[in-house]
């Protein structure tokens, strides 16, 4: 999961909380799947969400290339405050660990249209994982 300052928190927690929810259902009914291994990593040591709540993260990890990396929306929503986060060195980097990943192989699943043309990710979003590591970036509307 790579979170960024001001991810919505019922976007963090709904996919958080799907992802738990598949890993448990697919295990209650026996299913031979693999399960989803989320890790919470970031750009910086702590992020804050758009509620004020402290989510603890691990560094992104750039000697790993995750399979997929689900992006949902940060918390700005009118014009003015979204490109003033569009702009902050925190979301740069964010830009850049995802650009790394994604020419390496991990698809991106951009949940806004702003991200996917902001960073011209909107193809990625496509691609097949081969295995079910996830990690998910909370990032730009």
């Amino acid at each position: 999961m790579l979170a960024l300052d001001g991810v919505f928190d019922t976007g963090l927690a709904t996919v958080l909380d799907a992802f738990e929810t598949a890993n448990e259902l697919a295990e209650m009914s026996g299913l031979a799947w693999p399960r989803f291994d989320v890790a919470i990593v970031g750009v910086r040591k702590a992020v804050k969400t758009s509620q004020g709540l402290i989510v603890p993260v691990a560094a992104a990890p750039m000697r790993i290339i995750p399979d997929w990396v689900v992006v949902p929306a940060i918390g700005f929503k009118m014009p003015g405050p979204l490109q003033a986060a569009l702009l902050r060195s925190d979301v740069s980097d964010a830009g850049e660990t995802l650009r790394w990943w994604a020419e390496r192989g991990a698809a991106i699943s951009p949940v806004s249209k702003n991200f996917a043309t902001s960073f011209s990710l909107p193809a990625l979003a496509s691609k097949r994982a081969n295995n079910a590591t996830v990690y998910i970036g909370f990032l730009l509307s």
